[in-house]
């Protein structure tokens, strides 16, 4: 046998136990994806804007491929975790933005 696969042979790996983390890592692709067109913002590189660091996509899509793959059992539970995984670190890191912000304020007005 030689050493590339035909594509029944690759669809039927894919589909197997050691497609899993291909399948995982689509998911959590797809998850970004769908993160970014739900928050209806464009497709941004990581940047300091003040005191605020944004991850745009590529923090986005990297949080996802690590929580699809962290939940690790099928594609559809990878999907899901990096969405709602997603959110939630989004709103704790808006909280700790805004706790962060507040703290500031603070400092500077007991000077």
């Amino acid at each position: 046998m030689g050493m590339l696969m035909g594509w029944h042979e690759a669809w039927g790996w894919m589909l197997g136990a050691g497609g899993l983390p291909v399948r995982l890592a689509l998911a959590g692709g797809l998850g970004a994806v769908v993160n970014c067109a739900l928050d209806e913002e464009p497709v941004l590189l990581p940047r300091l804007r003040g005191h605020r660091l944004e991850l745009g996509f590529l923090g986005n899509l990297t949080t996802c491929l690590v929580v699809a793959q962290i939940v690790g059992h099928d594609f559809t539970q990878g999907f899901l975790a990096a969405l709602a995984g997603t959110a939630i670190l989004r709103t704790l890191k808006r909280r700790i933005e805004k706790a962060c912000e507040d703290e500031l304020a603070r400092l500077e007005e007991e000077r």
